[in-house]
């Protein structure tokens, strides 16, 4: 029991981050707009933007050991990378990382 906060947070951080997956990859949209309420549309963005931000921060480690994780011939994961004013670096910024070490261009 004294488990179960730390499993829903790691829930909401899995399907948020294979929701960015499903943005990039097959090129689809989560439509907050259809939200009247304001705050639960900034919360959903915010909610797909930390899975943004935890996929660009899987695809920059993965870039750092290309040895053990080659890409595959042609094939690559659009990056989303973070701008100075977007939601994710927003994110990065609540959670006390500086704007230049969360982007995944860093490494590039």
């Amino acid at each position: 029991m004294p488990f179960r906060p730390f499993r829903l947070l790691f829930d909401a951080a899995a399907i948020s981050t294979v929701l960015a997956g499903a943005r990039r990859v097959g090129n689809y949209e989560v439509n907050t707009d259809q939200f009247e309420n304001t705050t639960l549309r900034q919360t959903l963005n915010m909610f797909v933007s930390g899975g943004d931000w935890i996929l660009d921060t899987v695809i920059s480690q993965m870039e750092q050991y290309p040895q053990h994780f080659p890409h595959k011939a042609g094939e690559k994961v659009a990056s989303r990378a973070p701008t100075a004013g977007s939601q994710a670096s927003t994110i990065g910024r609540l959670l006390g990382w500086s704007a230049g070490t969360s982007s995944s261009s860093d490494s590039k």
